[in-house]
């Protein structure tokens, strides 16, 4: 395999994470993408930026309704919004508003 067509498969991987908003694994697969990319003097920061807003917006979107169920069947739903809060403040996301009205419909 070449290291054109890793970087390709990686960028390939990272997004199938990203679309699951699955966050480490598409990190993971981002730094082996960018480490191929250097090695071959590819540009993928376009391709990149795309797919960690992408996986982000998946991830905060995914923690907020696995917060919402949480908080609505009585069990512990904090950890699911500091994750969303955590990945907001990445893509520069309020997600305050959100947060609040979770805690008090519990």
């Amino acid at each position: 395999m070449t290291l054109d067509k890793n970087v390709t498969e990686m960028l390939a991987k990272a997004r199938r994470f990203a679309v699951m908003g699955s966050i480490q694994p598409m990190v993971y697969s981002l730094q082996i993408a960018q480490e191929y990319a250097d090695m071959t003097g590819y540009e993928i920061s376009a391709g990149r930026e795309k797919i960690e807003a992408l996986g982000y917006d998946n991830a905060i979107r995914m923690e907020l309704q696995t917060a919402r169920e949480f908080a609505r069947t009585g069990r512990y739903f904090e950890s699911s919004l500091a994750l969303a809060k955590i990945y907001a403040e990445r893509r520069n996301r309020d997600v305050n508003e959100e947060i609040e009205a979770i805690r008090h419909s519990a």
